[in-house]
């Protein structure tokens, strides 16, 4: 699925318990969403969305030139389009420092943090 945000199109995932408490995964760079398949099997516990960051995966991109702080302004909006008012955020390397600055820019909207190797 596809979401337009800030003059990108983002791909996303959003599985698993919809009732369940959201956990939002953040890839590493250079990957992409895919590198998340073998949580899948939390899916019969939580809600689980992971999305590709602008300018890698499928994600679109208008401009090649990133602020930072647009890959958290994507971050949040991928919480709004999966309707998370608040998620665990796990990021990796790269997607570790997004859902860092989250929890520091938005922390009503952040119920934990996973940061790994980042």
């Amino acid at each position: 699925m596809r979401i337009p945000v800030h003059h990108a199109e983002l791909e996303y995932e959003d599985t698993g318990a919809q009732d369940g408490p959201a956990l939002v995964f953040v890839h590493a760079f250079p990957l992409n969403l895919k590198m998340w398949a073998p949580q899948a099997g939390l899916k019969a516990h939580a809600r689980l969305a992971s999305y590709d960051a602008r300018g890698f995966g499928k994600s679109r991109v208008a401009d090649a030139q990133i602020p930072f702080e647009l890959y958290v302004d994507d971050l949040l909006a991928v919480l709004d389009r999966v309707n998370a008012p608040q998620a665990v955020l796990c990021g990796l390397s790269m997607g570790g420092y997004v859902a860092l600055r989250a929890a520091e820019r938005a922390p009503s909207r952040v119920a934990g943090l996973i940061l790994a190797d980042t």
